[in-house]
């Protein structure tokens, strides 16, 4: 008899620690929230991220801005690739002919690179661990300072006329290159370190997967960024499981663009493709998303400066207003969506701080919520 209340004591004992650690578990995934961002390449994903260590992170301290200042110069050199190639394309010429030979040591020495670059070719297996990169070797060296040769193309009057025509250039430059572009000769500048604002601005390709984590109040955020290249989207799957919820890219001004990697798809055409398949994944068929409607500052002034929406889609007989060019967008992906989806949409400029620690904060409570709710469930 005695055995058997021992036996009977023990058990109850094992109950309660189950009990407990049930309880714990619970309390832990109620906690603990798992993002993924999604979108294609140069849709504000990355920039995304910035702004969440900039609201909640270390905020870039002075030594992360001068060590990562090396990206901004890579930018700057790419911009002056671009130039140069309109240059050809367009029939200009620099008005130093001295200059040629300058431009062919530092082509050697800084080779042009894309997208594509950043990829081994063929490369399909996924990383062991987050963050790991499939980068292959590049010829161009990593520097922080500007060689002053730059310097010298940059004051070039031919170089200069060239830049003032960029609206008219075959192959586009960036909206960072261009911004890098007009602060060139500040940027070049010996004791110039990047600000918060131009880390911002910063073009730099994600490469496989990166994990961010952020604690924001008694939560701890797992941010899950991904390549939004069209060669990379095939490895997204082994991130859909586990997803508290999505946060979708869109780049709004891309209405009038082609995708890097493809110059026969349009940009705004490779996006809702491209969420019409994840919102239709089994793995994610009940999950939140989160709809940025990014780059509102470039749509606007693309509007303002006379281009439409019907570059992308000819059948809207809209007004050419921002709102209305912006809800029927906006429509067209709801429309692509299951009708039990759920969708949160933001219209947003990744690189506007203030905007986005209003938006952030939004989101975030939003996401808190979605998680609450499921861990409920479980």
């Amino acid at each position: 008899m005695s055995h058997t209340k021992e036996v009977t004591k023990q058990a109850v004992v094992r109950s309660r620690v189950i009990d407990h650690q049930i309880g714990h578990d619970r309390d832990r995934q109620q906690r603990e929230v798992q993002l993924l961002i999604l979108g294609g390449a140069a849709s504000g994903k990355s920039t995304f991220i910035k702004q969440l260590r900039i609201h909640y992170g270390d905020g870039f301290p002075l030594q992360e801005r001068q060590r990562l200042k090396c990206d901004l110069v890579d930018n700057i050199i790419d911009a002056f690739h671009t130039v140069l190639h309109n240059i050809s394309e367009l029939g200009l010429n620099l008005t130093n002919s001295n200059i040629q030979d300058t431009i062919g040591k530092l082509s050697q020495q800084f080779p042009t690179q894309n997208d594509q670059t950043y990829f081994k070719p063929g490369h399909t297996s996924m990383d062991a661990n987050l963050g790991q990169s499939p980068l292959i070797g590049r010829a161009r060296p990593v520097i922080s300072d500007i060689p002053p040769q730059f310097l010298e193309l940059w004051k070039d009057q031919g170089f200069q006329h060239a830049f003032k025509l960029r609206e008219k250039f075959v192959q586009p430059l960036t909206e960072t290159e261009i911004h890098f572009l007009e602060r060139f000769e500040e940027i070049s500048s010996a004791n110039y370190i990047p600000s918060v604002q131009d880390l911002l601005h910063v073009r730099k390709p994600t490469v496989g997967v990166q994990e961010h984590t952020f604690k924001v109040k008694e939560f701890l955020f797992r941010v899950i960024d991904v390549a939004g290249q069209k060669s990379q989207r095939k490895k997204w799957i082994h991130f859909f499981e586990g997803v508290t919820a999505v946060i979708f890219f869109v780049p709004l001004s891309g209405f009038n663009e082609l995708l890097e990697e493809d110059f026969t798809i349009n940009k705004l055409h490779d996006s809702l493709d491209l969420f019409n398949d994840v919102t239709h994944n089994k793995y994610l068929l009940r999950v939140d998303f989160i709809l940025f409607l990014n780059k509102h500052d470039l749509f606007l002034q693309k509007l303002e400066n006379g281009h439409s929406i019907r570059t992308a889609f000819p059948e809207y007989t809209g007004e050419d207003a921002v709102e209305s060019s912006i809800k029927y967008i906006r429509n067209k992906f709801f429309k692509l969506a299951p009708s039990n989806k759920v969708i949160y949409p933001h219209v947003s400029c990744a690189i506007d701080i203030n905007m986005m620690k209003v938006i952030i904060d939004d989101v975030l409570q939003i996401i808190m919520e979605i998680n609450l709710k499921k861990a409920a469930l479980i």
